[in-house]
Formats: structure tokens, C-alpha cells, sequence
């Protein structure tokens, strides 16, 4: 189970770290904001499988 939670783990950052560069290169506002919403429920995802992976 460990090696699946950290395996997901590291897909959230590689997903993280991409929506990163995408919203340093936004021009628009508004999918700046999109683009920090969806990193924020990214984090989000990522502090629970990180606490799954301390329960196991």
C-alpha cells in the first residue's frame, strides 16, 4: 500500500510542478485563478495521501 500512495504522491507533484509553469506563463487572470484553484485541490489531494501514508 505504501508504494501506491507514494507512487500517487509523485504523480500529484509532476502534476503540481506542471501547473506551476502554466501559471507563470498565464496572461489572463482568470485561468491564473484556474490554474491556483486546481494546484490548490492538488495540495489538497496530496495532504491526504500523505496522512494515508503515515496510517499505514
Amino acid at each position: 500500500m505504501s508504494l501506491l500512495v507514494g507512487s500517487k504522491i509523485d504523480e500529484v507533484d509532476t502534476a503540481i510542478a506542471a501547473l506551476v509553469e502554466q501559471r507563470l506563463n498565464c496572461t489572463d487572470p482568470v485561468d491564473a485563478l484556474l490554474t491556483t484553484e486546481s494546484i490548490d485541490r492538488l495540495l489538497d489531494d496530496r495532504l491526504q495521501l500523505m496522512q494515508a501514508q503515515e496510517d499505514h
